[in-house]
């Protein structure tokens, strides 16, 4: 544990925080928003946090990760105003209470005519591949297979194509680099090195556009909070605060208390999706499979989450040769089942240099790869 994370407070500058500056106006306190930027964002109690929240757009934060500002509506210069004070009844300039301030009415439901609908999905850029049909871009894609078969090393070749707008080898992929970022759970930053690098030192060129998150464990939680809403809220800002275009969460037990829940996945799942719309981002998942029987072929029922992504991917492992696996599509919302159980895509893992990941040798019936007994 300790080469993961080896930087200690006393090492690392402080990290600036978000300022907020709010304004008395229309019988409340708001401010604009730093996801929608819309002047929506209010103060909200939850779990006995006070937390500010968009009625627009949905985002949600924790106050205390923001500097928080006051200023009236006439405009008068800005000065420190206490936390505490804009949670429902906000003090007044004089050191009086005021009355109750009126809390926005939050609507759940954007209703409009369909060809409103329409007209705005046209003026959107358009529908494009990340990784084939496999994952879309403004998808929310999740992809599983068992123990030890090689989801992380498939997900950071992913980035690692999209970040320098390349395309896997033998796959449809984008045009332009994007920016991504990796939200690592699974691997210490000295297992990531051995995986790209050579026996001489040499390692992989990433491009700038690529970046790796992971979870400082210096960093408390914040009293009150469970651990699933503090990293999905860090995970929200780390894409506000860098401006990523494709995330990727490796993996979804990480999240998860209790990960045989399907209840608990569900949830996690629908609070992903929310984050992912709310973002305008790509999203991809990474989940473990509880295929029991290898002798079967992968289907939908070998996971859980699949209701609230776009698309869904499997990676199993080959019978045939050990270095063998095969990529086989469970879900997809845009596009054809292009590999399904009769064409499913065959690849070699290989480590070429300083990289260690896949290539394209063909494409064959699932059967072939599986084996004869359970």
């Amino acid at each position: 544990m300790q080469d993961k994370h080896q930087t200690t407070n006393s090492q690392k500058a402080p990290i600036p925080r978000p300022v907020l500056t709010f304004a008395d106006a229309d019988g409340d306190v708001r401010t604009f928003c730093p996801a929608c930027g819309e002047f929506a964002l209010g103060i909200d109690e939850v779990n006995k946090q006070t937390i500010v929240k968009c009625s627009h757009c949905g985002f949600q934060g924790n106050a205390n990760h923001f500097t928080v500002q006051h200023r009236d509506a006439m405009h008068t210069p800005v000065e420190a105003y206490p936390l505490q004070s804009l949670n429902g009844t906000p003090q007044a300039h004089n050191g009086t209470a005021p009355e109750a301030q009126a809390q926005p009415k939050l609507q759940l439901l954007l209703t409009k005519p369909i060809s409103s609908w329409l007209n705005e999905a046209k003026a959107q850029p358009p529908i494009t591949p990340l990784f084939d049909v496999f994952w879309l871009s403004g998808e929310l894609a999740f992809l599983f297979g068992s123990t030890n078969v090689g989801k992380t090393i498939l997900t950071v070749q992913l980035l690692d194509a999209i970040s320098k707008g390349a395309k896997v080898q033998g796959f449809d992929g984008p045009k332009e680099p994007m920016k991504v970022c990796l939200f690592d759970f699974e691997l210490s930053v000295r297992q990531f090195l051995k995986r790209h690098s050579d026996e001489n030192g040499n390692v992989h060129q990433f491009s700038d556009n690529f970046l790796r998150s992971e979870i400082d464990p210096n960093t408390p939680l914040p009293e009150g909070m469970n651990f699933q809403d503090f990293i999905l809220e860090e995970i929200e800002r780390t894409i506000i605060e860098h401006r990523i275009e494709v995330v990727a969460i490796d993996n979804l037990t990480a999240l998860l208390s209790n990960i045989t829940e399907t209840k608990d996945a569900l949830e996690l799942m629908h609070r992903l999706r929310l984050l992912k719309l709310r973002q305008n981002i790509s999203m991809l998942v990474v989940g473990h499979s509880m295929r029991q029987d290898s002798s079967q072929p992968i289907t939908k029922c070998d996971t859980i989450g699949l209701i609230f992504c776009d698309s869904a991917f499997a990676i199993g492992e080959s019978a045939k040769e050990k270095n063998l696996r095969y990529l086989k599509q469970i879900k997809t919302s845009s596009d054809e089942f292009k590999y399904d159980d009769e064409n499913v895509a065959v690849l070699r893992l290989v480590k070429r240099n300083s990289f260690l990941g896949f290539e394209l040798i063909g494409f064959d019936d699932e059967s072939e790869h599986l084996c004869d007994f359970p």
